[in-house]
């Protein structure tokens, strides 16, 4: 006669079968993390390039009331492009904190230098907050002053050896070199570096762009390494602070390729970005584009200036 207690089988998973479903999990999150990076350095990238599409706009509208391009910096240590077009991208009330008679080092606003704006930013290689200058932002007797940081950089030319300005002190007039954007021409007053400026006028027009704007750099990705941010030696010291030209300026062209490692240098005076093959750039006409670093150096160097003449091949 069978028993009325018979034992209950219990259903589970053997050790192999566990080890297997583990394997196939391993396999599918090793197969999904990359797509999902591909779509997250994607995103970031399209981001970067809208930054570069509103700044380039924001030097139209500069331009528009003020009949030039904004220029690199303003004489005598004064503010710097990302300053002068903060009224054309929606920054309004942050400009009217500066003092555009006062170089950056006497601002008398503290919320003037220490202020970031998100779309001076890319988005894959940092963002802004209380991001600070760790040094470069001093001078003379006084000390270094944090500021706000950038991740963009105007085109000031092909070649380091012709400067985004010439003169010193009270007088100063536009350099030579070759870029859309250079320094300031004016005057200002005062002990270094205690300047007051008086005057100032734009150095360069769409006018002056005669190679065509589409085919001519404006805007771009400075390089900056991660170990390397808020530093001088990297270029990245306040991107308010005219005294110093890499923060707000880079060369591009002949021995100043774009730069494809994003661990490389340091190199202060180059562009070149955190996004694998290419460096993006706002280009005069207004639009946005990315450039492929391994573009040859003689292409840069067309691409780069205003005026040369020279017809640029397909890059």
């Amino acid at each position: 006669m069978p028993s009325a207690y018979q034992p209950l089988r219990r259903s589970a998973f053997t050790l192999i079968e566990l080890l297997v479903v583990i394997a196939i999990i391993a396999i599918l999150i090793g197969m999904i993390l990359p797509a999902v990076q591909k779509v997250r350095e994607a995103a970031a990238r399209a981001r970067c390039l809208n930054h570069l599409k509103q700044i380039g706009l924001g030097f139209h509208h500069f331009h528009d009331t003020h009949l030039g391009f904004p220029p690199s910096r303003l004489p005598a240590s004064g503010a710097t492009w990302p300053v002068l077009i903060l009224p054309f991208v929606d920054q309004d009330p942050l400009f009217k904190t500066w003092d555009l008679t006062r170089p950056y080092h006497t601002q008398p606003d503290p919320v003037a230098v220490r202020t970031s704006v998100p779309i001076y930013f890319c988005p894959g290689r940092r963002s802004g907050g209380e991001l600070l200058s760790v040094d470069g932002d001093g001078r003379g007797p006084i000390a270094h002053r944090p500021g706000a940081l950038g991740d963009y950089a105007a085109c000031l030319g092909s070649d380091p050896a012709r400067p985004d300005q010439d003169g010193r002190g009270g007088n100063m007039i536009p350099g030579p070199a070759d870029g859309p954007v250079l320094a300031a021409g004016g005057r200002a007053s005062g002990i270094d570096p205690y300047f007051t400026g008086i005057s100032w006028r734009v150095s360069t027009t769409i006018a002056s762009v005669t190679d065509g704007t589409s085919n001519t750099l404006l805007v771009g990705e400075k390089h900056v390494r991660a170990t390397g941010f808020g530093t001088v030696t990297d270029g990245d010291s306040s991107t308010y602070n005219g005294d110093n030209k890499d923060p707000v300026g880079r060369w591009a062209g002949r021995g100043n390729p774009l730069v494809g490692d994003p661990s490389a240098g340091p190199y202060p005076n180059r562009f070149g970005g955190p996004h694998s093959g290419v460096c993006q750039f706002a280009m005069a006409d207004g639009s946005a584009r990315p450039v492929r670093t391994s573009v040859p150096e003689m292409t840069l160097t067309l691409l780069a200036a205003r005026s040369d003449g020279m017809p640029v091949p397909e890059y």
